[in-house]
């Protein structure tokens, strides 16, 4: 029987935020209850008012009076963290306002009408508190990216969608980290480095100088299956990087054979693709013990980076490298090629703002160790339906992947997780996913059938090609575009 999975940590912070609020509420009721003065400050300003002082002077306080305080004060203090969980922080600043206004008309026309002060000071003061507080935990939770980024979104929301049902779905949710040994490797071969920099002396280095005809200059990532170097090409002194594979440390004796040729066939259709998004594979070949392909080498960081809650990137730059991986895919699935892991670490974000989509030609034959001895290794997060059933993969399984990165990269979590790969591949098979906007309001309505459609379980309910998920999200675009336009012009014009 599979263990359920720990509750997403916004559900949690909910919960927290909500028994913060009950807490306020439940203090500030017996703050008042031993308030030494008779009238609280909200009260006595009220007093200062001819028309209020001459009612203050004749005001019955029956003993009930408590009792409806310290009810209003218990009810009203969970009002803010109900509003901060579906609505916007301004939106939500407003209905609470709004409830303010209410209460205090309510209480002045009591007073006024039935001669009985019930006294709203301790009320106003908790809820405002509170809105404070669950101010601070949106901001936690949702904000990301840089300024412009925000305002985007907040425009993007307002103006491209309407209201939708943001139900909370009962699949377990992620947590928003999430990095292991291919990532590591990944990210760390592909930070900022100076190409240029020397080589450590040849006494010190842990590896052979030259792999294939290249010679190696330094380690620069290390993987569940091998290590990645920057190597230099003498022929034409470029600098490549260069990723090792060893079939015996991963596979059975009696498969090596078969890996070895299936791992060159995938290396020489990858190295057919030619597109400005994905990366350039140069040569592949074999040096003792260890497989190796040789490609373009690149500066800059992984969307990885761009996963955590406090990191988003602005709602337009997401749609646009998504939409550039969606056309890639596109183009190579036109070839015949599935790329089988797509997912943050494996794109590349480049210091010009280009991205550059890796590791076509070796995905397979990493799917084949993960699943070899029966035990899933490295990041099954991304992996679809089909790849976890073992049925027959096509491009549609790379747009479930792609579907799961655009659901990570707008909220900062992924749509599944559990440690266990036996939970995790129960929830990825069957349970639905959650609403982004459940973990991160900010996300716009507009954005949300693409997402739905890219993480169907059914392959022929997504999208066909992953050229119309690019058009959907290019459409998408040229509408906010259109609007920051619209709204450019009618600021100019003011």
């Amino acid at each position: 029987m599979a263990t359920p999975s720990a509750p997403h940590p916004t559900a949690n912070l909910h919960r927290s935020v909500t028994m913060t609020c009950a807490l306020t509420g439940f203090v500030m009721v017996l703050v008042w209850w031993g308030w030494p003065a008779p009238l609280d400050p909200l009260t006595q300003l009220l007093g200062r008012i001819p028309h209020f002082s001459r009612l203050a002077a004749t005001a019955s306080r029956p003993f009930w009076a408590f009792g409806a305080e310290a009810g209003l004060i218990m009810g009203l203090a969970l009002l803010p963290a109900l509003l901060w969980r579906r609505l916007a922080s301004p939106a939500a600043w407003g209905a609470t306002g709004g409830v303010l206004v209410l209460v205090m008309i309510a209480a002045a026309t009591f007073w006024q009408t039935s001669g009985v002060l019930i006294q709203i000071g301790a009320v106003v003061l908790t809820v405002l508190l509170n809105a404070l507080l669950a101010t601070v935990w949106v901001r936690s939770r949702s904000q990301g990216g840089n300024g412009n980024g925000k305002y985007e979104n907040h425009l993007a929301e307002k103006a491209l969608a309407p209201q939708i049902d943001d139900p909370i779905a009962d699949a377990p949710r992620a947590p928003p980290v999430l990095h292991d040994e291919d990532d590591a490797a990944d990210e760390s071969m592909l930070r900022n480095r100076n190409p240029a920099r020397s080589a450590p002396p040849v006494a010190q280095q842990r590896h052979a100088e030259k792999i294939g005809r290249y010679e190696i200059l330094r380690l620069i990532g290390k993987g569940a299956m091998g290590e990645v170097f920057l190597g230099r090409d003498p022929r034409i002194n470029r600098l490549t990087a260069i990723k090792t594979l060893r079939f015996e440390d991963n596979f059975a004796e009696d498969e090596i054979s078969e890996i070895k040729e299936k791992f060159f066939r995938e290396a020489e259709s990858a190295g057919t693709l030619s597109h400005a998004d994905i990366v350039t594979i140069y040569d592949a070949g074999e040096d003792r013990d260890m497989a190796f392909i040789a490609m373009e080498y690149l500066e800059g960081v992984t969307l990885l980076r761009f996963t955590r809650a406090k990191r988003l990137l602005p709602v337009r730059k997401t749609i646009r490298y998504v939409t550039r991986i969606a056309e890639a895919l596109d183009y190579a699935h036109g070839c015949g090629i599935v790329h089988r892991d797509i997912k943050p670490a494996n794109v590349m974000v480049l210091k010009t703002g280009a991205i550059k989509l890796t590791d076509f030609g070796i995905a397979r034959i990493t799917a084949s160790s993960h699943t070899q001895t029966g035990v899933v290794k490295g990041t099954p997060y991304y992996m679809s339906p089909e790849q976890f059933s073992g049925t027959k993969v096509d491009g549609r399984s790379d747009i479930f992947s792609l579907g799961t990165m655009l659901f990570q990269l707008l909220t900062g979590s992924l749509p599944f997780f559990s440690e266990s790969p036996a939970v995790l591949m129960n929830q990825i098979m069957n349970f639905p996913h959650p609403n982004p906007r459940a973990i991160n309001p900010r996300v716009m309505p507009a954005i949300i059938p693409v997402v739905d459609r890219a993480l169907e379980k059914q392959a022929d309910r997504r999208y066909a090609r992953a050229g119309q998920m690019a058009a959907d999200l290019a459409h998408l675009d040229q509408r906010i575009k259109s609007y920051l336009r619209r709204k450019a012009l009618v600021v100019t014009a003011d």
